[in-house]
């Protein structure tokens, strides 16, 4: 695909209003060799549950009546594991067994809308899995499709439209619940920059305390959000509503 076919593939994306709107794009856009009757958007929450964002091209209840822990045993969590795109056939078959998510109805949706394949991408940012995308089809498709961009390209143009959408979208639930007992104050301020790239240095200026006293938050926050890194930390304030 051209470049020019890729920058207007990604003024769509920047334009899409709702995470219906995404799933409506990926849905009929040629992003790989294959193609796809619709697609749905799942993120994950702190609880690490993954929970229905959107979807396009499928029927029934919306959203989805349960979540998915991301530890369930089904097909489609598993697949998250992997990190990589992940071809899944015979869904017909394997609906029928409930092994796709046991937790959740989307063997109910395959069995109902007949889909044979799905392509499970997850999600990630920084190296952070985030949420997974479904790309659904109701014809058999033998190999794993190729993507027509540059696949990090492609994760990249996805995990800024989610930040859009969310942004543009923020839950109507009290935020505050959100946040874990154990982040005082300062913690919560100082996650709400990392959340925006910010260097230790720049906030502890902005905060007007040391540079030191920044980066004993940031060891904190770490290890109550139980992550590696302080990108993990800012990208998981970022998708699960922390900030």
């Amino acid at each position: 695909m051209l470049m020019e076919d890729w920058q207007a593939f990604a003024k769509k994306l920047s334009s899409c209003r709702n995470f219906t709107e995404v799933c409506q794009l990926l849905s009929y856009y040629p992003i790989t060799s294959a193609s796809f009757t619709g697609a749905l958007l799942g993120t994950i929450d702190a609880d690490a549950r993954i929970r229905e964002a959107g979807r396009y091209g499928i029927t029934g209840n919306s959203p989805s009546k349960e979540s998915v822990a991301l530890s369930d045993k089904g097909l489609i969590a598993q697949a998250m594991t992997a990190r990589n795109p992940t071809l899944l056939r015979d869904l017909l078959g394997r609906a029928e067994k409930q092994l796709l998510t046991p937790e959740s109805d989307i063997d109910e949706l395959v069995l109902q809308d007949g889909f044979q394949s799905a392509l499970i991408i997850p999600l990630v940012d920084n190296e952070y899995l985030y949420g997974v995308l479904g790309l659904v089809s109701v014809e058999d498709i033998e190999e794993s499709p190729r993507f027509n961009l540059e696949y990090s390209t492609f994760q990249a143009l996805l995990s800024m439209a989610v930040r859009a959408v969310s942004y543009r979208n923020p839950p109507k639930t009290n935020n505050q619940a959100s946040i874990p007992p154990e982040l005082g104050l300062r913690d919560q301020n100082v996650l709400s920059l990392l959340a925006q790239d910010k260097t230790n240095k720049e906030i502890a200026a902005e905060l007007n305390v040391s540079v030191s006293s920044v980066k004993a938050s940031v060891s904190h926050i770490m290890e109550v959000l139980q992550v590696g890194s302080r990108k993990e930390a800012g990208v998981k304030a970022r998708y699960s509503q922390l900030q």
